[in-house]
């Protein structure tokens, strides 16, 4: 029991570090979303695309 607790706590980390890689992943992309469309806005003429 005690051995399983810790690989689950074990496990438990990873799924968070996990979690908060994929939350800074979408941050970045929200960010880049948002600078597409500022220069989308900006430079019309010039077409900018962001993909995730």
């Amino acid at each position: 029991m005690p051995t399983n607790f810790v690989i689950s706590g074990c496990d438990y980390k990873i799924s968070v570090s996990d979690y908060k890689i994929t939350t800074t992943d979408y941050i970045i992309t929200d960010a880049d979303y948002r600078i597409g469309r500022h220069l989308k806005k900006n430079y019309s003429g010039q077409k900018r695309f962001f993909f995730p």
